[in-house]
């Protein structure tokens, strides 16, 4: 009997046993839905990947300061969301969207490995805001709790299914979990789901046409042909400095060239050369077939045809100055020009030639006629006011227009390489964009841009918010990857000022400009000409339109300023200067003069000087050697002999200089340990009581009034010699061995001023050594301050901050002249030019431009 009874109860025990460990088996790995299938439906579902990266974006600065303004509900809820991904068990984090009276807001979905878990999340978010707001519990069809702050509601939250739900009102809350308890799987969005990434910092679900079924207005008529806009896109969010890249599939939408996108690979992507670098707006297309693909009415086919026969399945629609153009890739120059020529014979209509001269070598023909169904070939949101009559052959592509400027103004800015292609801006972009593109679209982030595509409510809406704060330009590149179509779009942020409106013209390096541009004199033409060396060490001869004449590779940087001399003495002009390791002495076309260059047997420590005593031509090269002689070179590269110098007692680390005075020459140089003041002979003409060095980075200059040489030494003193070598020393400021110093009248009242600059300090005293101004910039100053002379009784202090990009230029009181700063990383040549009023400014930028602004 007893045993029995012991068999009875361990069978109802492991039954029980058995029943119990099922259902708790069950509730624990029952399958929770997945938040991105049930929350897609308003059109938005955001997963984050990591909260904590998250949150850190939106501490930083401008984003808290603009979100903030608007509520800081929302940063409250980021600090929850972390807490609650670091102290519980969660499977993943959205953000969805719920339409409640056509207003979108945001509830977060913390998904749970287990219904069982989801109700443990509960409890703790109870208790943890509980310790700031007051929690109440409400019991209805649905359980959910409100935190109150101040008395008033501040988040609502419930758990169902193995989803925590909380929300900033009570019907967006009940509205979600209402859609939890309908929920059907989308094997669609399903699979779609799978491709999002787990590195990123969240990924971002999108469901247009379920966006456009709520808000109808959003985009404008006909947005969804152009963007192909599919019914499912997946988005990675990443932050690269400062800018936001989102990366992901997305599926095929009916849309003909969408699927004929989606099979294709696309092409290496490339942005034409002939895209101004104004435009506002640029819309490229690049894969087989794509012209087949254009919706065209019948009667037009014939023009499609004519296109295809000589284009290469590549088209590029931008906005400039408000006009739209439409460049087309040609399989030749030469099929193009000819298909272009009969034209007009084969299609019946009038036509003319427009030719455009950029100068002797180059012209353009821009063929006028009746061009206007290329317009077929812009998305239909762009408004086209104006017929195409325009067409010309430039660079790779036949570009068609309905404005003849600025038809002539893509033929002048592609010579010049002024193209958007060539900017800094995209430039610094590109490093986020992908290799390879089947369409293109790059546009300002602004109102003016975006009204392309979004309607007047949703740009207001954006400005509201300060979005066009935050980003200045956006990027959508798409490229086909089968039955999927790979989307990539980065929102882009920008710290650098690039130019200014008063560009005269500005011409592309191959890098950034690295020496002051100098102008010189063309002899055949008495015209003015710029010649500047880059940072690869190429020098260019630039004329007058900004157009490069030729360009040379040297074997290092310039050392010395560019002087033309006359070798020949028959007036031709040539260029003499130097490296390091050898001299220089190029013609007018680019080639070196016979015997030239000479190769030093010591490198320069200093730039060579050029002296003609006698206005004879017969010039004298001097050049400081690192091995402290000072070499006398006549213009045929040979030594010159009675020259009778042996060294310095330290390294010459500037150019040697002459003075005349009184009828005399003085032949002046330093090193850090003394001055040398010499005949022409290298004897001593002067021989200072004290020797004396002068601080490395300064020139010597001469005071004519009180017949003496002034400089700084490497303590910061201003040194005297006067022409008996009587020595005397003066501190009137504390400086560094590093400072730069200029002696110059910058108030115009016939006596010189003293102008210091050490590390990113200003200082600019009168003769009176009376301190006149100060000015303290972002950043230390690496180049000598410039003195310009613009009329008798007007002088300007000219400066650079390399760093900051900015050239300055300050007038005797101490304030910037009008319009400076100016964008630029070299020191900036002032000048007048023949033809053209008014000062040219001329300075290299970190884009890799020189630059030409026209001065007030």
């Amino acid at each position: 009997m007893l045993k029995t009874g012991f068999k009875i109860f361990f069978i109802v025990l492991a039954v029980t046993s058995i029943v119990l460990g099922y259902f708790y088996f069950f509730d624990r790995h029952k399958v929770v839905p997945n938040p991105a299938e049930i929350f897609s439906k308003s059109g938005g579902l955001l997963l984050i990947n990591k909260p904590d990266e998250l949150e850190l974006a939106l501490q930083t600065e401008p984003i808290h300061a603009i979100v903030s303004q608007k509520d800081s509900t929302y940063f409250d809820a980021a600090k929850f969301v972390n807490a609650a991904n670091k102290e519980q068990q969660l499977k993943s984090i959205h953000v969805a969207l719920e339409t409640i009276s056509d207003t979108l807001r945001p509830i977060f979905v913390f998904e749970s490995f287990s219904i069982n878990l989801s109700g443990v999340l509960y409890n703790w978010s109870k208790q943890y805001l509980n310790n700031r707001y007051k929690v109440v519990e409400k019991t209805s069809d649905v359980d959910y709790a409100i935190a109150y702050s101040e008395g008033a509601p501040y988040f609502y939250f419930s758990e169902i299914d193995g989803l925590f739900l909380l929300a900033f009102g009570k019907d967006e809350l009940l509205q979600a979990v209402e859609q939890v308890r309908e929920f059907v799987s989308l094997g669609k969005m399903h699979k779609l789901i799978k491709t999002a990434g787990t590195n990123s910092v969240a990924t971002l679900f999108l469901r247009p046409t379920h966006l456009l079924d709520h808000f109808k207005t959003i985009l404008k008529n006909n947005t969804t042909d152009s963007l192909y806009l599919s019914d499912i896109l997946v988005f990675d969010l990443y932050f690269r400095d400062n800018n936001l890249m989102l990366s992901g599939m997305s599926d095929v939408s009916s849309n003909s060239v969408s699927q004929q996108l989606a099979n294709t690979e696309g092409s290496n992507f490339s942005l034409p050369g002939v895209i101004p670098e104004k435009s506002g707006f640029i819309y490229h297309v690049s894969f087989a077939s794509y012209f087949e693909q254009i919706n065209i009415p019948q009667k037009d086919k014939d023009y499609l045809e004519w296109l295809n026969k000589w284009s290469d399945n590549e088209a590029v629609v931008f906005v400039t100055d408000g006009e739209p153009c439409v460049a087309v890739k040609v399989k030749g120059k030469s099929v193009a020009r000819q298909s272009l020529e009969n034209y007009s014979k084969q299609f019946g209509s009038a036509s003319k030639t427009v030719q455009y001269k950029f100068d002797n070598s180059t012209t353009f023909d821009i063929k006028q006629s009746n061009f206007n169904w290329i317009a077929y070939l812009i998305p239909g949101e762009i408004d086209v006011k104006s017929p195409f009559k325009y067409g010309s052959v430039i660079d790779e592509y036949v570009v068609f227009g309905n404005n003849i400027d600025i038809m002539k103004s893509i033929c002048r800015n592609t010579v010049l390489q002024q193209n958007m292609k060539a900017t800094y801006q995209f430039q610094e972009h590109a490093s986020l964009l992908s290799s390879r593109s089947g369409r293109f679209i790059y546009s300002d982030f602004n109102q003016k841009s975006l009204r392309y595509y979004f309607s007047e409510s949703v740009t207001n809406f954006l400005q509201s918010v300060g979005m066009f704060d935050l980003f200045h330009t956006v990027a959508w590149q798409s490229t086909g990857s089968g039955e999927h179509i790979y989307n990539h779009i980065v929102l882009y942020r920008s710290e650098h000022e690039i130019s200014k409106s008063n560009v005269r013209w500005k011409t592309k390096l191959k890098s950034s400009a690295s020496l002051k541009p100098v102008v010189v004199k063309n002899h055949d033409t008495g015209r003015e000409e710029i010649i500047v060396q880059d940072e690869k060490d190429f020098l260019y001869l630039i004329n007058a339109k900004g157009r490069i004449l030729w360009e040379k590779l040297l074997d290092g940087p310039i050392m010395s300023q560019i002087v033309q001399v006359d070798k020949y003495k028959n007036g031709n002009l040539q260029y003499l200067f130097n490296t390091a390791g050898k001299i220089y002495l190029v013609d007018r076309n680019g080639n070196d003069v016979e015997r030239f260059p000479v190769k030093l047997s010591v490198k320069a420590s200093a730039g060579l000087s050029v002296f003609d005593y006698d206005n004879s031509r017969n010039y004298r090269v001097f050049i400081p050697l690192e091995d402290r002689r000072v070499r006398l070179y006549d213009i045929d590269a040979n030594i010159v002999s009675g020259w009778d110098f042996t060294k310095a007692d330290a390294v010459v680390k500037t150019p040697v200089q002459h003075f005349r005075f009184d009828g005399k020459d003085f032949i002046v140089f330093a090193d850090s340990l003394r001055h040398y003041i010499l005949n022409r002979q290298g004897q001593h003409r002067v021989k200072p009581e004290l020797l004396l060095g002068k601080a490395a980075q300064n020139e010597v200059f001469f005071d004519s009034r009180k017949a003496r040489w002034v400089s700084s030494t490497p303590n910061g003193k201003l040194l005297y010699i006067d022409l008996a070598g009587d020595v005397q020393q003066k501190v009137i400021d504390t400086l560094s061995a590093a400072h730069y110093f200029l002696f110059a009248d910058l108030d115009r009242d016939g006596h010189k001023d003293y102008i210091f600059i050490d590390g990113n300090k200003l200082k600019v005293f009168g003769s009176n050594h009376k301190l006149m101004f100060s000015y303290t910039f972002r950043n230390a100053i690496q180049e000598p301050p410039a003195y310009y002379l613009f009329s008798r009784h007007k002088a300007g202090l000219g400066i650079v901050d390399k760093v900051a990009g900015k050239v300055y230029m300050f007038g005797h009181n101490g304030k910037q002249f009008a319009g400076y700063p100016y964008p630029g990383i070299t020191p900036f040549t002032i000048s007048l030019m023949r033809g053209v009023s008014g000062f040219q400014l001329i300075v290299g930028n970190f884009d890799g431009f020189l630059y030409n602004y026209q001065l007030n």
